[in-house]
């Protein structure tokens, strides 16, 4: 083999190698990084059954939601030890829940307390 094709193939074997160890990394995000990431901007997501949603934590703690074309709510949100937790006006009757981010299969994902899938962030501006 040529000194040229092979370190052309070499550069494309290290290239490979790098982009699936960054698509597998399965880690879980950081409360820091949940708000470094997210805090002030829009966030992107579609629910587990499918429905897109957009959210939005202020740094004061308040939040927003959005759900489909027609369903809005309003309410507040903080950092937990294991990752964020919200509290919303309607949904849930109010009730309090904390959730963890992970990359997990090349995305970005929150789940319940349970461990179930909560949603898959689409993008956040």
């Amino acid at each position: 083999m040529k000194p040229a094709t092979m370190i052309a193939w070499a550069t494309c074997a290290t290239a490979l190698a790098a982009t699936t160890a960054a698509v597998a990394e399965d880690d879980n995000w950081t409360p820091d990084r949940i708000k470094s990431e997210w805090v002030g901007k829009k966030v992107f997501s579609r629910t587990a059954n499918g429905a897109l949603a957009d959210f939005w934590m202020r740094d004061d703690g308040t939040a927003d939601v959005a759900v489909g074309n027609n369903f809005t709510d309003k309410g507040t949100w903080w950092l937990s030890d294991r990752g964020y937790c919200t509290k919303w006006q309607k949904i849930r009757d109010g009730e309090e829940r904390c959730f963890t981010v992970r990359n997990r299969l090349g995305q970005v994902q929150v789940f319940n307390p349970d461990g179930s899938l909560n949603s898959t962030i689409i993008r956040v501006q």
